[in-house]
């Protein structure tokens, strides 16, 4: 049997980064032995087990930055035949640990995550890897502007089958936004958009919409001061901050709302794509709920909302305003056929993210690169 170890250096947070990887180990389990290593795996496992991900014949283990001699020496004894190694930047944060290694690249940021090792011990451990995998066309476009290496696309998978598909006439008026309540420039411009809704508010005074805001919380105190002028923002608003919520209830939430709202990318330079949304998960799991998706178009959400197919993308406030309060206009007066045919693309739309076509492409990818390289189980 194929021995496989899923490496990451990142923490073990409530986000799509972290469902992805766990997912792949997910897929990977069926017809492989495999490993999953990080500093504080217990924190993963229990992720998995909050997250609903089928983890059950995944090893976690424990693994923490060492020695370029105890690695090889760790390499050796543990003998395995791939290694997929989860990055933020164009180089590996450890060297290949496989007979065949591939990179996992969420985006390739300009800056480097903290390491114990110089980046000329990067480079050099570059020439271990084979193959990076990155979760859009968006994410493709930029790596390979940086990486002379073999790049493949595996888009994120969303469990759709745990969404509830409410039609437009049984939503309600409420507009969602799902992301991490971070500040600095990664945030996810939920500021920005409780200063849109309260224009929306008083553009449409006769809508009576309502804004729920969803997000994971960080202790860190540039992230605290961010939750803070989200709370002095909300006042005087039907605004609604949700921290840290469980996923059951968001599960709720996004069957409850009619519009969802995403703003990534909003006010950013175009020389800062590392700023915007690299995919978007949350984006799909709004979609296979039933809600329309609003996004900002840029970054990998224009490879999944077709403006004014299945949702719509804008590039102003004033779109977004006016976009929002058209569609929610037409329900309040009772005609949901343009909300129903939006409803019925963007679900489909999800369908193509599903976590079964995610583990079928899994399995091919894996097949092909094993085969490639005459490593067979």
């Amino acid at each position: 049997m194929v021995k496989i170890a899923i490496y990451t250096p990142f923490l073990a947070l409530f986000g799509g980064g972290e469902r992805y990887l766990l997912t792949l180990a997910s897929a990977l389990q069926a017809d492989h032995q495999v490993a999953f290593l990080s500093a504080n795996a217990n924190a993963y496992q229990e992720l998995s087990r909050k997250l609903k991900i089928d983890t059950k014949r995944v090893a976690f283990l424990d693994y923490s930055f060492v020695s370029p001699l105890a690695l090889s020496k760790m390499s050796q004894q543990a003998n395995y035949d791939l290694l997929i190694c989860l990055s933020n930047h164009c180089y590996p944060p450890i060297p290949g640990l496989g007979k065949l290694n591939i990179m996992m690249i969420q985006f390739p940021y300009p800056y480097a995550i903290r390491e114990v090792w110089t980046k000329q011990q990067q480079k050099q451990f570059l020439s271990h890897y084979q193959l990076a995998i990155v979760n859009s066309q968006f994410t493709k476009h930029h790596v390979e502007q940086q990486l002379e290496l073999a790049t493949r696309i595996l888009y994120p998978p969303v469990e759709t089958t745990q969404f509830h598909q409410i039609v437009p006439a049984k939503k309600q008026n409420k507009i969602l936004s799902v992301g991490r309540l971070i500040g600095g420039k990664d945030s996810k411009r939920q500021l920005e958009m409780l200063h849109f809704f309260k224009q929306f508010c008083d553009t449409f005074p006769d809508l009576k919409y309502e804004y729920i805001c969803v997000g994971g919380t960080r202790p860190e105190p540039e992230h605290q001061a961010y939750l803070d002028k989200l709370k002095q923002a909300a006042i005087g608003y039907p605004i609604h901050l949700k921290f840290d919520i469980s996923f059951s209830d968001l599960i709720d939430l996004y069957a409850q709302s009619r519009f969802f709202w995403h703003a990534k990318g909003y006010g950013v330079a175009e020389h800062h794509p590392e700023f915007t949304e690299h995919f978007g998960i949350a984006t799909v799991e709004a979609m296979a709920s039933g809600c329309i998706p609003l996004t900002f178009a840029a970054g990998g959400q224009v490879e999944i909302v077709q403006d004014g197919s299945n949702g719509f993308l804008w590039k102003t406030e004033a779109e977004l305003i006016q976009k929002t309060g058209t569609i929610a206009a037409q329900c309040k007066a009772g005609e949901y056929q343009e909300s129903e045919r939006l409803y019925q693309n963007a679900y489909q739309t999800s369908q193509q993210f599903s976590v079964e076509h995610f583990k079928a492409q899994v399995r091919e990818l894996t097949k092909t690169v094993l085969g490639s390289f005459a490593v067979s189980s």
